[in-house]
């Protein structure tokens, strides 16, 4: 009884198998799923068996299948090399290990593995970067006596993989060297660094050794194993032949032939056609990735709308990378953020302010790129890329989080959000940092947790495909930011920029000696770069109501002034009709005294046709001067004071008093 309950599953599960597989000649997986009602693990679990027992001679004993994969993930095995191993699908593994999961075995996820992988890559030994002198043959000394001129008396030099590492570049330099010289390495068949030096020389001559260089390296390497059978792009063929030029020359070699190795770089012949690129997003494009974005994601593309590199972010580094050259790891940090204005005295920030007066609602940050990158010189080499408003905003916004989450400490939790804090107390934590739990630890070790190149790339590849697929064109996923940026530099700012001031911008290197005789003021250029902050802003309406705001303000200080205007033309209308009534009462006076006097006054000469051609000015000066003929009159010339009358009304009616003599009838 027990062993007919113990075979019958068993026949059972040959019948559906077979079944299965018949239906999966014409049929997907999800129509099995459909009209049978299996679960689609069992129909894969079912496919998978009929490969590895194609005449159902046995049945897996799934327990010991489970062992078996629970053995080899804790052995720190991938599921693709557990799939391999057992001859099974990777879907099967993964379901199984959930099973485990479920049943709670430990299993091992795969980033756990992925770091173990990493360790244990560089836990591996570098080659030696010291190699005994061949001159003093590791003694230090020439002829028993003279300090060797090429150890320098150490008996070591360095070896060739020495010299190419011991270079002062940027990390992602050495590795593409390191690569170049590795694919060579293989196709000429060495194990040693140290052979890459002499591999060559086999004749006596050194025009025969260089024309064997050139059929090795150029015909053979470049020509065949690059063109025709990795079938590399043609810069990326002369990259490469100029990487190995490099690395020679570093070795001290100058003699080789790599003018004549360069034009072995060809197209290959069937190389397949690249899917066709845009350039640059739309501001459209942008949008839709920005409003469907958290807020670290939304500053992130801020971050992007300033023209920086892929890079400036967080600078790319293997796995292995990272666990030997802990230091080496570049990301923006707090430190590298700055208030442009906070170093100017008061009088360049007084002129600046009158020039941008919108700037203490909307500033901006001047953000320092790669500013941990050093030159052969020891000089730091970093450049200067502008922020929009909306990013200034955003990671302020998101900095008070971390600070009332306890970055900065219990005691300032509760603390209004204050950058120059932030910058006192850990300018080395990175301004986007990885999403965070209630773990304290994470909370308060930010550094050690940057939001890294991958993490990037993963979230906006998924907002990309979920919100912007299909695309008619594609558009590279982190330089359609900077090719849109440069394109609002290049075609919409007013007044035009120069191709100069974009390379300013975009943290390009400027042609000849153009960064050290160029002294472009760090204000004039954010004067610049605020002519483009309209096209370089995502959200625009909060922008457009700010500007808004702006003009509503220009509007009302233009209506006070057109207030004030009327106000001083009413009070001045005034103070010119009492002029006008005083003179007319002057003049009737004056007409009064001339008649008593027998004289005749002197004829108006204003008419009434004339009168509305002239100005107001010109009325006047004709009435002056027919004041100054009646005084005249009354004046005798010998009495008059010498030079210019000033003819007021008070004058005037003093004078005609003493005239009368204070009279009755006179007056």
């Amino acid at each position: 009884m027990t062993n007919k309950t113990q075979k019958l599953p068993n026949a059972e599960r040959i019948v559906r198998r077979n079944k299965i597989v018949e239906m999966r000649k014409t049929m997907s997986v999800r129509q099995i799923t459909k009209e049978t009602g299996w679960p689609k693990w069992t129909i894969l679990r079912d496919l998978s068996d009929s490969k590895r027992y194609p005449n159902n001679e046995d049945l897996v004993d799934y327990q010991e299948r489970r062992d078996k994969i629970l053995e080899l993930n804790n052995a720190y095995k991938t599921h693709t090399e557990i799939a391999t191993t057992l001859k099974i699908s990777p879907a099967i593994v993964l379901f199984e290990l959930y099973r485990l999961k479920r049943q709670g075995k430990r299993v091992i996820r795969g980033n756990e593995i992925a770091e173990y992988k990493a360790k244990q890559r560089a836990a591996i030994p570098e080659p030696d970067k010291l190699v005994k002198c061949s001159y003093c043959d590791g003694t230090g000394r020439r002829n028993g006596q003279q300090t060797c001129n090429i150890c320098f008396g150490d008996g070591k030099i360095d070896s060739f993989y020495g010299n190419i590492v011991k270079e002062n570049v940027d990390l992602l330099t050495i590795k593409t060297r390191l690569k170049a010289a590795r694919w060579l390495m293989k196709y000429l068949c060495l194990d040693d660094w140290q052979q890459l030096a002499t591999w060559y020389l086999k004749f006596d001559t050194l025009e025969e050794n260089n024309r064997y260089f050139e059929k090795i390296v150029g015909a053979g390497f470049v020509g065949e194993e690059l063109v025709k059978v990795k079938k590399v792009a043609v810069r990326s063929q002369t990259r490469t032949v100029w990487e190995l030029q490099h690395i020679y020359e570093l070795n001290g070699i100058t003699t080789l032939p790599w003018q004549r190795i360069y034009q072995y770089a060809k197209v290959p012949a069937d190389k397949e056609k690249k899917p066709e690129y845009d350039k640059a997003y739309t501001a459209e494009q942008i949008k839709k990735l920005y409003d469907n974005s958290n807020l670290t994601y939304k500053a992130v593309i801020s971050f992007y709308m300033s023209g920086c590199r892929r890079g400036a972010l967080y600078q790319v580094l293997s796995a292995v990378d990272r666990i030997k050259y802990p230091e080496r790891e570049r990301f923006l940090r707090i430190k590298d953020l700055k208030d442009p204005l906070e170093d100017l005295a008061y009088e360049q920030r007084r002129d600046f302010l009158l020039k941008i007066p919108e700037y203490e609602e909307s500033p901006i940050y001047e953000m320092r790129i790669y500013s941990e990158d050093l030159s052969r010189d020891g000089e730091p080499v970093y450049y200067t890329c502008w922020s929009t408003p909306e990013y200034h905003n955003l990671v302020n916004q998101m900095l008070a989080k971390r600070q009332r989450d306890g970055e900065l400490g219990t005691e300032l939790k509760d603390q209004p959000f204050d950058i120059r804090v932030w910058q006192e107390k850990c300018p080395e934590s990175p301004v986007f940092r990885t999403e965070y739990d209630i773990d304290h630890y994470k909370i308060t070790h930010p550094e050690e947790f940057p939001l890294t190149y991958t993490g990037i790339n993963a979230y906006l590849s998924r907002r990309r495909q979920d919100h912007l697929e299909p695309m008619k064109k594609r558009v590279k996923l982190f330089n359609g930011f900077r090719s849109y940026v440069e394109t609002v530099l290049g075609h919409n700012v007013t007044p035009k920029l120069s191709e100069r001031e974009i390379a300013w911008f975009m943290g390009r290197e400027l042609p000849a000696m153009g960064e050290h005789y160029d002294a472009w003021g760090k204000l004039d250029q954010i004067v610049k770069w605020w002519g483009a902050l309209e096209w370089l802003t995502i959200d625009k309406e909060k922008y457009l109501d700010k500007k808004i705001r702006q003009k509503d303000k220009i509007i009302e200080d233009k209506e006070i002034e057109i207030r004030e205007r009327r106000r001083d033309q009413y009070l001045w209308d005034l103070k010119h009709e009492a002029m006008q009534e005083r003179m007319d009462k002057l003049e009737g006076g004056l007409e009064k005294l001339l008649r008593y006097m027998g004289e005749t006054p002197p004829e108006r000469t204003l008419t009434n046709k004339e009168a509305p051609s002239l100005t107001s000015d010109e009325k006047m000066e004709k009435r002056l001067d027919r004041l100054e003929a009646m005084i005249s009159k009354v004046i005798p010339e010998e009495e008059r004071p010498k030079g210019k009358i000033e003819i007021t009304s008070h004058a005037l009616e003093d004078k005609i008093k003493h005239n009368n003599d204070g009279t009755t009838d006179q007056k």
